[in-house]
């Protein structure tokens, strides 16, 4: 089983209050977990820190007996991948210019890394797009090759920060179908998203079980608790500001969300 991801006293810095702050935070790779929160709460922050891109942090991030923070780019890449909010999108870089640096922690020839590239977005069914520039993709396929990125990488932890971003309903249940087969297949799953009910959905079609939540808030974690939890609405409402209900629609869980009383 993959090792799990353990925060240990993380404070990163900000302005007028610390933009991250974790005393500790035991990530196991037996659940699907679900990163949530507002705007600013410092979802994505958490994850720039786990994979070593920010600077002015304090603390120790372990996969194992392996510090992230110490680590070297060929290691932490071992360990941890990124599936970023915004799709790759370079001028004059093509598909496969982006797919080698997803396989730059291996030693193997350009012949080698080639050919698993290829291979790797013919099982994709992303073939077509082989001699293509990132430029030409829409924003479906833009995601769906950052997807293929991280399966090229081979890290243990796939971090995803809104991988449903900006795509229509179909692309987002075929993506969240597939982070749903790769956990099922034994892959490691931290993902940031504001859809709570698109992971009922997933939840539903795609048999990943319990899904842990966990909650930030002004750069904390306030919540963590189940998907399947009645008290989970309760917590949501507290990091949202908003009056969070869960209902019902044909027997399928949901979140119903308006303004609360002191918000309006």
């Amino acid at each position: 089983m993959t090792a799990p991801l353990v925060l240990k006293d993380i404070k990163l810095a900000g302005r007028e209050r610390p933009r991250l702050r974790v005393p500790e935070l035991r990530l196991e790779s037996s659940r699907m977990i679900a990163l949530v929160g507002p705007n600013g709460s410092g979802k994505t922050s958490l994850l720039r820190a786990v994979l070593g891109l920010e600077r002015e942090l304090s603390g120790t991030i372990l996969c194992g007996e392996q510090n992230l923070l110490t680590a070297t780019p060929r290691g932490r890449a071992e360990k941890v991948g990124w599936l970023p909010q915004h799709e790759p999108h370079g001028e004059g870089v093509s598909v496969f210019e982006f797919l080698r640096g997803a396989c730059f922690r291996f030693d193997a020839s350009r012949e080698e890394i080639d050919a698993r590239i290829l291979e790797g977005l013919c099982g994709r069914e992303l073939g077509h797009l082989a001699h293509a520039q990132l430029s030409q993709l829409s924003g479906g396929e833009r995601q769906r090759l950052g997807l293929t990125a991280l399966m090229l990488q081979g890290a243990s932890w796939w971090l995803c920060d809104e991988p449903a971003n900006h795509l229509d309903p179909k692309q987002q249940l075929l993506t969240y179908g597939t982070l749903g087969a790769a956990w099922r297949g034994g892959q490691a799953l931290l993902c940031v998203t504001h859809d709570v009910n698109l992971l009922w959905q997933a939840v539903a079609r795609e048999q990943w079980g319990d899904v842990r939540v966990v909650g930030m808030d002004r750069g904390e974690i306030v919540v963590d608790d189940s998907l399947l939890s009645p008290g989970l609405a309760e917590g949501l409402s507290e990091i949202y500001r908003l009056d969070v209900r869960l209902t019902s629609r044909e027997e399928t869980p949901l979140f119903t969300m308006n303004l609360a009383k002191e918000s309006r």
